[in-house]
């Protein structure tokens, strides 16, 4: 089992032998779910890992989940690029696609 006492031993002698500042092991912690983050990995995985009670603790971290809306607005355009017969629904898309690329540039 590795104690409290015993991390921060280690992180003092890691720190020491490799020149660096050493950090917090709190920092380590959100550095690990920043990484997580970053990996791909959902709210509910990280939570679920990381031991967090509540959801809405990892929901801290909202402003490092990457945001999907230009991703799915992009692969609709791409569908739309591949699919382009005149059809109905392919107009609304466009519709759709150019009021957000209008709303996006307003911001």
């Amino acid at each position: 089992m590795i104690t409290k006492s015993y991390l921060h031993h280690e992180m003092d002698r890691g720190a020491k032998e490799s020149g660096v500042k050493r950090i917090r092991i709190h920092d380590l912690r959100q550095s690990h779910i920043s990484l997580l983050i970053e990996m791909g990995f959902s709210a509910v995985a990280i939570a679920d890992r990381v031991g967090h009670e509540s959801i809405d603790i990892t929901y801290r971290y909202a402003h490092l989940f990457p945001s999907t809306q230009t991703e799915m607005a992009d692969k609709l355009s791409d569908l739309r690029k591949d699919n382009e017969d005149g059809d109905e629904n392919w107009t609304i898309v466009n519709k759709l696609d150019t009021k957000r690329r209008k709303e996006k540039r307003l911001k």
